[in-house]
């Protein structure tokens, strides 16, 4: 029988030589899982999350507030709570301040 690989934790990096949690495809002791509560939906964030200012969010989770346009690799704004696209953010800056002079390069 041929030895099996040794398996090591992604969150401490040290090796797991006894029981572990495997999420989204991520090895880690029990005691390193981290249970991070998305803000947009409010459920525990159990592997990969989407970094965005102070905040984690599941990938899928990562949308404009206003026109849930997918956000993975495009210009965003934060406007008090609300993640929103290039487009959105202009938009509710313009009602804002109707005299902002706002372009968009895309």
């Amino acid at each position: 029988m041929a030895d099996e690989p040794d398996i090591f934790c992604s969150v401490c990096k040290k090796l797991i030589d006894g029981q572990y949690v495997v999420s989204g495809g991520i090895a880690m002791h029990r005691g390193c899982v981290k249970a991070t509560t998305c803000p947009v939906c409010k459920k525990p964030i159990h592997g990969p999350a989407q970094v965005v200012f102070d905040d984690e969010l599941h990938p899928e989770c990562f949308r404009c507030a206003d026109c849930k346009k997918d956000l993975t690799n495009q210009a965003f704004a934060k406007d008090g709570n609300a993640i929103l696209c290039a487009d959105c953010g202009a938009a509710r800056l313009k009602k804002t301040n109707p005299k902002a002079n706002i372009t968009i390069k895309k």
